[in-house]
């Protein structure tokens, strides 16, 4: 295997990241997680956050964080779907993100190397696209 020098690993990672820029993300996600930087662990809860502050902006939410707006979302019945499966599986899927994911990058200090900063990141623009058409489906005003 060739050994590759600094110089192109540079350019690499800059490649990498103007390609992740590309893709269809949020602007507010691309505003606050790019270009990353360390410790990555900022941006991946910055991600994070952006669902949190979506929700209670698109919601008219005042004065609550994490579960609490998950739970004045199932309230307002963003969750709705026709499978009661399906909307127990969307309400989890966001706790799920706020209780496992957030809580750790807000209350801790984890080692966390940019692959898995990217990883989170994507998956909290998915979240937020996946809000934003549960919104619309549901007709939440």
């Amino acid at each position: 295997m060739k050994i590759v020098s600094n110089k192109t690993l540079k350019v690499l990672e800059d490649l990498s990241d103007s390609i992740i820029e590309d893709l269809d993300l949020d602007k507010e996600i691309i505003q606050d997680c790019f270009p990353l930087k360390k410790p990555y662990r900022i941006q991946a809860g910055e991600a994070l956050l952006t669902i949190e502050t979506r929700m209670k902006k698109k919601l008219k939410i005042r004065g609550k964080t994490g579960i609490d707006i998950i739970a004045d979302a199932k309230r307002m019945g963003v969750f709705k779907r026709k499978d009661p499966s399906e909307e127990q599986g969307m309400e989890l899927l966001f706790r799920g993100s706020v209780l496992s994911l957030r809580n750790i990058l807000h209350h801790n200090k984890p080692k966390m190397d940019k692959e898995e900063a990217i990883k989170i990141i994507l998956f909290a623009d998915y979240l937020i696209k996946l809000f934003e058409i549960l919104v619309k489906e549901n007709k939440i005003k």
